[in-house]
């Protein structure tokens, strides 16, 4: 038999734990953390910050795969290979990540968009910074990649740092 388990993180240090919700599928149910029975379908339970949810017990592994292809948006490799060559666990026959695309940090995010943020004025509007973040994301996912979900305001915060220096550089200035 073989078994679909997600698990997700749902702690608070997220800029630690990104891009780690994954789905596998093992050949050994999820166990409840506190009743420590086997859980076929339904939430077993959550320790240390992961939630685990069991999505049923199939007969063949093409049954499960089937199964996960079906019913998550995943991947099964990232830049560095099937993400199965990180799994410790004898009885996890595959494991994919949640998600189309990895998911950036915050700080990956910053550093991926500094042409971006150089390329800001002061005079730039919302519909102007969406237009950049549109063609960024764009060509992030074509890296395998999706931003931070603050990239937006990241924009705008270097934006309102433009602003701030062309009202400090207006005062500043010696009138005639």
């Amino acid at each position: 038999m073989f078994y679909v388990i997600e698990n997700s993180y749902v702690g608070g240090n997220e800029d630690c734990h990104f891009d780690v919700d994954n789905i596998i599928i093992s050949e050994k149910p999820a166990y409840g953390n506190l009743s420590g029975e086997p859980v076929f379908d339904g939430w077993a339970g959550t320790t240390d910050d992961w939630s685990v949810v069991a999505h049923g017990e199939f007969e063949t592994i093409e049954d499960a795969m089937a199964y996960v292809n079906d019913n998550f948006v995943v991947r099964s490799e990232g830049p560095d290979g099937p993400y199965i060559n990180d799994v410790l666990d004898p009885d996890v026959v595959a494991m994919y990540r949640v998600g189309r695309y990895a998911q950036m940090t915050r700080q990956m995010t910053g550093d991926y968009l500094n042409d971006v943020f150089n390329a800001i004025v002061a005079a730039d509007d919302d519909a102007s910074l969406r237009e950049r973040l549109y063609y960024a994301e764009e060509a992030a996912q074509g890296e395998g990649c999706t931003l931070h979900g603050d990239a937006f305001e990241m924009m705008v915060s270097v934006r309102d740092e433009r602003i701030a220096d062309l009202e400090y550089d207006n005062e500043e200035a010696p009138s005639v």
